[in-house]
């Protein structure tokens, strides 16, 4: 039985799939036929019919359609976008430890300030994007008297002290480095990647009680991945 990696998230825009390796933080765009290649490896497709319908579309004979078939899936699975055994249980990153604490801290910008200058420095090393992403999706569930507000305000100020390197195209360091100033916080929030494919565009950001928080360039994308305390 194949499954897609658990370092995997995957979305269809505009009849073609989009997948996101969290292990690297590469995208891959698949065209319409490897689109409905994986559907079909995944069992969200008849292989009989799609066999049918790709020979006839493109005009190839059902052995080639088949070979191509076994090919893509053999491809993807050295590649570790999909297991052998579906989905293996295992966190994003195996080596971040597992968050166990459930302290809240007051939302001071000096402790923004903090995550922003970690989360930033931990993305420009070698697997960051792995490691931080883990780290954050490990964050306990926290409830905290602190207000929304006080702690957005919070960050701001954090941000008009720190200046990012990549700014303002920073916006995976600043909404991981918001998620996780909030999460520690007892702020309920999600943090959303979302993409677009023409042109193919990636973004991330961080929601709250429904509501984009300093950020709604995302909201025009499809969300490929969602992350949230507890999932």
């Amino acid at each position: 039985m194949l499954g897609v990696a658990d370092t995997v998230r995957h979305v269809e825009v505009e009849g073609c799939r989009i997948i996101l390796d969290l292990r690297t933080g590469q995208y891959r765009v698949l065209d319409s036929i490897a689109s409905v290649m994986w559907n079909v490896i995944l069992g969200a497709a008849p292989k009989v019919s799609a066999v049918a319908a790709l020979s006839l579309n493109y005009d190839l004979p059902p052995e080639r359609i088949i070979a191509d078939l076994d090919n893509f899936t053999e491809t993807c699975l050295a590649e570790g976008l999909l297991t052998a055994d579906g989905p293996s249980g295992h966190p994003v990153a195996e080596q971040a430890p597992s968050a166990s604490s459930k302290t809240t801290h007051r939302p001071s910008w000096p402790r923004a300030l903090g995550a922003l200058i970690w989360t930033n420095r931990m993305l420009s090393r070698p697997q960051g994007f792995a490691r931080v992403y883990a780290l954050c999706a490990q964050l306990p569930a926290r409830t905290g008297p602190w207000p929304l507000d006080k702690a957005v305000a919070a960050f701001i100020r954090a941000e008009n002290l720190y200046w990012a390197r990549r700014a303002p195209d920073d916006c995976l360091g600043r909404s991981l480095a918001l998620y996780r100033f909030l999460g520690e916080c007892g702020i309920e929030c999600r943090h959303l990647i979302g993409v677009s494919r023409i042109p193919f565009r990636a973004h991330a950001w961080v929601e709250c009680r429904g509501e984009a928080l300093l950020d709604r360039r995302g909201l025009s994308t499809s969300p490929i991945a969602v992350m949230a305390p507890g999932n």
